[in-house]
């Protein structure tokens, strides 16, 4: 027998943990990681656990999804000499 969540259960998530623990090392300091749903709420609901000071992290939230790539300007034109005979008066 397998434990299969099935295809109904959330996947994994990445997400920004902080630590707001008093006189933690890494108080206030974001870490992204991969965080799995626990129960079947629905919302999903996530948790985690400060690497440092044991604690539970109260404050996840969700990565930002990456800003698009600039266009790029278009190239400038190239001058044109002007042609013998073309001339403007």
């Amino acid at each position: 027998m397998t434990d299969d969540p099935g295809d109904d259960f959330p996947p994994s998530v990445q997400l920004i943990a902080v630590c707001h623990t008093p006189g933690c090392p890494v108080e206030g300091q974001e870490f992204i990681g991969t965080y799995y749903p626990y129960g079947t709420y629905d919302p999903p609901r996530y948790m985690g656990q400060c690497g440092r000071c044991g604690r539970p992290i109260t404050d996840l939230r969700p990565v930002p999804e990456p800003l698009p790539e600039p266009t790029p300007d278009p190239p400038a034109p190239t001058p044109v000499e002007p042609s013998p005979g073309n001339t403007a008066p």
